[in-house]
């Protein structure tokens, strides 16, 4: 848990989203994206949780302050862009 606690203390540092999505580019394999109606959520990729972990137990992580939203196309773009996203 020690890494997320670390990707965490870095992910929460950033002081915008443009911070966020240059990290988020850079660290694709740390932090993926979870997409709904009303906004952006950042989440550890699902390969760093140790299995058995509740999500309840993780580090938090900041969410983007400007939504991006859930539709086909964001998720076509992301595919493209190489980031894990999912509409939740």
């Amino acid at each position: 848990m020690e890494n997320l606690n670390e990707i965490a203390q870095r992910w929460n540092s950033l002081e915008n989203d443009r911070d966020r999505w240059e990290y988020l580019f850079s660290h694709k394999d740390e932090i993926s994206l979870r997409l709904d109606n009303d906004c952006t959520h950042a989440a550890f990729c699902e390969n760093l949780i140790p299995t058995g972990t509740d999500w309840d137990d993780l580090p938090e992580l900041n969410n983007f302050s400007n939504w991006i939203g859930n539709d086909e196309g964001i998720d076509d773009m992301f595919e493209i862009l190489g980031v894990e996203a999912e509409g939740v």
